[in-house]
């Protein structure tokens, strides 16, 4: 078998390891420091926003990631993330404090920001729940905002700084990702998660099971955590608040993908990804011909998959075929898939001195 290798001279390269077609359909230049992709489906039509943090800039762009509109000016606010959420935005202010409000609900020419909230903690993620906003912050502090009164109904100090949250519109669940001190080698806390509701009464916690417990999603009747140094997945019952179920991922694990009841997850240290059937307790791993992967999209027939230290992004059979491998020349820090094309945001390198980056969207037809 003859394998080819076509080169793209704009930003990236394109090698081919089976028939199957790709293609580069254009590059769109976005400025310093770009970090997310949000997808905005409002009354008129389905847009994405990219965060670019170098200026706190929004490049808003259409359903054929085209730009139609950037929002500018918000240097001061230092805007870590954006949330959408029912025909708002929401930019979480880790400079000033801040919360906005974009109102989002018509065309981009017509989104302006209607509110701005402080809250005197240093914003870094949230999660809406119920007509509120709750909100995490740097200064290890959980936030509550009643986002029609536009007034804080609560705050509470959390024992440790948390990097997620995840609810199912009853309860918050809160990881600790800083329940472990890598100084001391040694819990500093005793708890690994924390159930609070809506008015910051802790209703529940679950003691100890990993150290750096990142991401949490819910899944059926457990809450699921990926605790980033033991690079394992605990399944926790809602009904118990105690583990139920382990499993090990693999080293520095990364962003979950649920899918038809299967739950994918990409480990970086481990150039590897985890597919778990939570009704057998099966686990397979596929490793990925890239290395570091990040972050992965999971469709009926393919999984993609950007990896954070090679610099590519691959396509990848249910099975753990590569199909193809992208070097990007950039580094992907996001992306997203919708009908035949990938939209990756990448960054020039990881030196602080060359922050410049791109989308580049590519077709997979």
């Amino acid at each position: 078998m003859i394998r080819s290798s076509i080169i793209v001279v704009v930003f990236i390269s394109l090698i081919a390891v089976c028939a199957v077609p790709m293609s580069l359909r254009s590059t769109v230049e976005l400025g310093n420091l770009p970090s997310s992709l949000t997808v905005v489906e409002n009354y008129v039509d389905t847009y994405y926003v990219a965060l670019v943090k170098g200026d706190s800039s929004l490049v808003i762009m259409d359903e054929g990631f085209n730009v139609v509109r950037r929002i500018e000016g918000l240097e001061d606010e230092g805007v870590e993330e954006v949330i959408y959420h029912d025909g708002r935005l929401y930019l979480l202010g880790f400079r000033s404090g801040n919360l906005l409000i974009v109102e989002a609900f018509a065309s981009p020419w017509g989104w302006t920001i209607s509110s701005t909230i402080p809250t005197g903690s240093r914003l870094v993620t949230g999660t809406p729940i119920n007509g509120m906003i709750a909100l995490l912050s740097f200064d290890e502090e959980l936030i509550v905002v009643d986002t029609h009164t536009e007034k804080i109904v609560f705050r509470s100090q959390l024992p440790v700084q948390a990097l997620s949250i995840a609810t199912d519109d009853k309860l918050l669940y809160i990881p600790l990702y800083y329940n472990y001190s890598l100084l001391k080698g040694d819990y500093v806390t005793e708890e690994s998660l924390i159930l609070m509701d809506v008015y910051g009464q802790v209703v529940g916690n679950v003691e100890n099971f990993g150290r750096r417990p990142s991401y949490v999603f819910l899944y059926e009747d457990y809450i699921c955590v990926i605790s980033y140094l033991d690079g394992t997945l605990t399944m926790i019952s809602k009904y118990s608040n105690e583990p139920a179920k382990s499993f090990f991922i693999g080293r520095y694990p990364g962003q979950p993908f649920v899918h038809s009841g299967l739950i994918w997850i990409p480990s970086a240290g481990s150039h590897r990804i985890a597919r778990i059937d939570p009704s057998t307790d099966e686990i397979d791993y596929f490793s990925t011909s890239g290395r570091g992967p990040s972050q992965i999209f999971v469709t009926d027939d393919h999984v993609y998959a950007i990896h954070a230290v090679s610099g590519k992004i691959e396509k990848m059979s249910h099975s753990g075929e590569t199909l193809f491998l992208i070097d990007l020349n950039g580094y992907p820090v996001d992306f997203t898939y919708r009908d035949g094309a990938i939209a990756v945001l990448i960054e020039q390198s990881w030196d602080p001195l060359c922050v410049k980056g791109w989308l580049t969207i590519i077709g997979d037809s």
